[in-house]
């Protein structure tokens, strides 16, 4: 048997050691996660398995060695999307159509988000840059239509809807709302 002063003796010692080891076994863990760089796999992989958190902290850390990286920026506006987080949602579109100014459906996309957002004058500005690269996308002439109808543009409705049906005469929507619009 040890003596009372002898054991109380080795227990401030082996939890100081326990300690030690827990205190290592944190920097361990953190330094590896400070030297290893997510990449667009463990990313989309995060995104996969619905660990949108993940996802997230990870595209964020990627893109600020990556500002330019369109798919890691598509994965960011996928990941706050899935996440309810719409302002970090129009932030990621709204990065993408200036990274790849060209995509109507980029453009479609981010006006709709800004449509959600409440945000109508943006949003008529890129429905109007779709329209321009594909004068027939049927859902940029239905959101300007009814940005135009909401706001009792009733003279620029009716001029939109002429011109809509002037490259697309066989539209029979485009009429029917024309039509609808007259007194």
């Amino acid at each position: 048997m040890f003596p009372q002063g002898r054991r109380t003796g080795r227990r401030p010692l082996i939890l100081a050691g326990v300690a030690l080891l827990a205190f290592l076994g944190g920097l361990l863990t953190l330094g590896f996660a400070l030297f290893t760089r997510p990449t667009l796999a463990t990313i989309r992989a995060a995104a996969e398995q619905g660990d949108f958190d993940a996802g997230l902290q990870q595209v964020n850390v990627y893109l600020q060695s990556h500002p330019a990286d369109v798919e890691a920026w598509t994965l960011k506006a996928h990941i706050t999307e899935q996440n309810r987080n719409l302002p970090e949602t129009v932030h990621a579109w709204s990065r993408l159509v200036d990274l790849v100014p060209g995509s109507a459906e980029g453009h479609f996309k981010y006006a709709r988000l800004l449509l959600q957002t409440s945000r109508y004058t943006t949003a008529e500005a890129e429905l109007r840059q779709v329209l321009k690269s594909q004068p027939g996308h049927e859902g940029a002439q239905t959101e300007l239509q009814w940005i135009l109808f909401h706001q009792l543009r009733e003279r620029e409705l009716e001029d939109f809807l002429e011109s809509c049906l002037e490259r697309q005469p066989t539209e029979l929507r485009l009429l029917y709302h024309l039509l609808m619009t007259a007194h």
